[in-house]
């Protein structure tokens, strides 16, 4: 067996990644089994960029790697993102995780920016893995979802309908955050795969009061936002009716609801179950 080599994945084939991710994650506690499609859609939505994104190469085979993600938003330093980090069962042990995010680190300190990842709140091992490079816990999520047919009916009787969502470019969108979207539910991750996603808005008297977004495959729920006047279980109700007409799913998923957010007990009266929890980390800049 030749030497461990930690490279870029800019000239890596996606189906090289494919299997390779396919292998690391096959034990993993939540199911990722990705399809070729799924995984490039992942990559795009999450604004992957394989150039900055490493991988741990063993005889030219991938046993390890850590996709990255990359957004400047026209900011004085970018952020980025932990979209994946994992390590094929047979090479565990010999601290590939450790050397992946020590070269992705040297990139991110040259540049002085931020670098954001996601961790299972029982993952101590991992947590403490982070810890160790300078990673710090500033958020809890919590991840809910609830089959589409135990979706109450509350129907938006005194509302106004709207399926476009170019609506949002007419409004302060930030004025609807219940709390502030992770990476993954940002409405840049929604907009890079908007043609996978359906969107309905409340109008009051002509004005957007609320909204929701729906995966039609999927049924992932990326944001639900809402004024804060508006701001209750009712509301939250008729978003989630008219969302679950507009999803082939039989399950709506909202994955990394903020705890200390609203609106968590709104979910939990409406039937939601929460799934999972984890820990929202950052590393900020060194300089």
């Amino acid at each position: 067996m030749g030497p461990l080599i930690i490279t870029s994945l800019k000239d890596t084939p996606v189906e090289h990644l494919h299997k390779a991710f396919l292998l690391a994650f096959d034990d993993y506690e939540i199911s990722v089994s990705l399809t070729l499609d799924a995984l490039s859609l992942m990559l795009r939505t999450r604004d992957i960029d394989l150039e900055r994104s490493v991988g741990c190469f063993v005889d030219n085979r991938i046993v390890g790697f850590m996709l990255c993600g990359y957004r400047n938003d026209a900011k004085e330093k970018g952020q980025w993102y932990d979209g994946a980090t994992a390590v094929i069962p047979e090479f565990r042990s010999q601290k590939i995780a450790s050397k992946l995010i020590e070269s992705v680190l040297q990139q991110v300190d040259e540049k002085n920016e931020e670098f954001l990842l996601e961790v299972l709140e029982h993952n101590e091992k991992a947590r403490a893995l982070y810890e160790r490079f300078g990673f710090i816990v500033q958020r809890t999520f919590d991840c809910y979802e609830i089959p589409v047919q135990a979706v109450s009916s509350t129907p938006a009787v005194s509302h106004a309908l709207v399926h476009d969502p170019g609506i949002l470019y007419s409004v302060d969108i930030r004025q609807f955050d219940l709390y502030r979207p992770s990476w993954q539910n940002d409405i840049r991750s929604i907009y890079n795969a908007r043609e996978t996603y359906r969107f309905v808005g409340l109008l009051d008297s002509q004005e957007l009061v609320a909204y929701g977004f729906v995966g039609v495959e999927k049924g992932d729920i990326p944001q639900i936002g809402i004024l804060p006047s508006w701001r209750n279980d009712q509301t939250v109700r008729m978003i989630c009716t008219q969302l679950k007409s507009l999803t082939n799913a039989k399950k709506m998923i909202l994955l990394n609801v903020e705890r200390a957010s609203s609106l968590a007990p709104w979910l939990i009266g409406c039937g939601f179950t929460c799934f999972i929890s984890q820990y929202e980390m950052v590393r900020t800049s060194r300089f």
